[in-house]
Parts: C-alpha cells; structure tokens; sequence
C-alpha cells in the first residue's frame, strides 16, 4: 500500500482495531448474525452433528422451495450490507452514526451498498463461468494431464477474480461515508496497489479458515457439535461475522490510504 506496510502489517492493524471495538463489531453484526444461523438451520447448510440435526422442528414449514431459498439469500445478503455500511463507518468516522439497539441504519445507502454487491456478486460469476470454460477449453488439449491442468488454470482464475474484488473494493468503503469513488475509481485509486491489497484480503481469508477448522475440531473432540448443534451453527455465524468484519477492516483501512478523498482516520487507535 501507499505507506508499504506489509500485509502481514495492515492484519494485524486491522485485528487490533476489531479487538478493540469488539463489542460495537458484534452489535452492528447482530441481525446478520441471525440472519445468517437461521439460514443456515433453515436450509440444513451444516450438520455440526454428522448425523443429522435432532428433531424435526421445520416439520411446520415444511421443505424449503426455491424461491424461499432465494427470498432467504437476498435477505441474508441485505443484512450483510447493513452490517457492512455500519462497520465501514465505524472504522473510518468514529461511529456507525446510528443509535438503537443494534446501531445499524436501514437507508438508502443501505440499499445502493446491497445493490453494488449483488451486481459484484453477478459479475465475479460471470467472469468465473467465462474464466472456467476457458481453463476447461485450454486443458482438454493436454490429454492425459487435462485434470490437473484444468484445476490450476482454474485456481488461477479464481485468485484473477480475488485480485480484481480487491481492486475494486475501496467503493464499498466510499459508499458506506457517501463520498463519490466508484468502481472505476477505486480501480484507478489502487493502480499499483493490488497486490499488497491481494495479499493483506488472501492472508485474511487463511486466517478465517483456520478459525473455521479451529471451530470444527473444537466441536468434534469436545463434543459441542453432537450434545449443542444450534449452539455450534450459532458459533459459525458468529464466526463468519468475525472473518467478513476483518475483510471489511482491510478494506477500510486500504481506503483510508488510498482513495479517501477529505479527511483521515478518525477511529481512537
């Protein structure tokens, strides 16, 4: 980044800053949070148990339809978005700037951020269907290793498409304060930048993923997943709060440095 911290830098900078505001981070989480475990319970995502969860307490609701899974990814998603608004501006103006219970604000910026990451949701698809069919195309001429060929040219889209995320994700900060950046913005605004970006938003996601296999073995020796299932799930949504609240951190934080038009950080260090 700008000031050449390493990603292992801006982490732990980003890590100290969520420790600090924990309490603020999980109570602009809450209704995602829920959301999320619902979700999750609803449509039988996980089986903490490995056997199936006890009890049939959907057998109400019946099986879930298509488009309740839809509606429940849309919603999900929302709430994803307030939470995100509210964390992004906790990071770079001090406070959310919402009072209530759960300090989180149900606007039209709330709606325009919802909108921006369910046409970047589309997009990364897009470029993912197109980048795999072309990784399966170019493989197959490698006859015998045509496997193996397919998988890394895949992987190697799939990060293409994480680096492109990073470049363009300094417009979801600058949505969350209402300051004018866009995605080309943001692009032009990390142009040298995104591979420190790619490293500091990959470190993030390695530190995510042992907390989720930290959670899986804590679950299965000490047996939380088969004696408190809902317990455990809850767990996992709490967790996914915590990695997507150090994602946004990053995000933040490279913004603050890179495409911040007006004033610094103001967030008590």
């Amino acid at each position: 980044m700008s000031d050449r911290r390493s990603a292992f830098g801006t982490l732990f900078e980003a890590l100290e800053l969520m420790v600090k505001s924990r309490k603020e981070l999980y109570r602009v989480a809450f209704l995602f949070v829920l959301a999320d475990f619902l979700y999750i319970v609803r449509f039988r995502l996980a089986d903490p148990t490995g056997g199936g969860l006890p009890g049939n307490h959907w057998a109400l609701l019946g099986e879930p339809g298509e488009s309740e899974s839809w509606l429940g990814l849309f919603a999900v998603i929302y709430l994803f978005s307030v939470f995100a608004v509210a964390w992004h501006r906790t990071i770079l103006l001090g406070s959310s700037g919402a009072g209530g219970i759960f300090g989180v604000r149900f606007g039209l910026r709330e709606l325009r951020y919802f909108g921006l990451v369910c046409l970047t949701i589309l997009l990364a698809m897009l470029a993912g269907m197109f980048l795999f069919a072309l990784a399966s195309l170019l493989g197959a001429g490698f006859a015998a290793a045509a496997a193996s060929v397919i998988l890394l040219l895949r992987i190697a889209s799939a990060l293409a498409i994480a680096y492109i995320a990073g470049r363009v994700g300094l417009a979801f900060a600058a949505l969350s304060i209402d300051q004018p950046l866009g995605l080309h913005g943001s692009w032009k605004s990390t142009a040298g930048q995104g591979f420190g970006i790619f490293a500091a938003n990959f470190v993030s996601v390695i530190v995510g993923c042992l907390g989720l296999l930290g959670l899986i073995w804590f679950g299965r020796n000490f047996g939380i997943g088969r004696y408190a299932p809902y317990f455990s799930l809850l767990l996992l949504s709490m967790l996914v709060a915590a990695f997507l609240g150090l994602v946004i951190t990053v995000n933040a934080l490279a913004f603050d440095r890179l495409g911040r038009i007006k004033a610094p950080l103001r967030y008590e260090r």
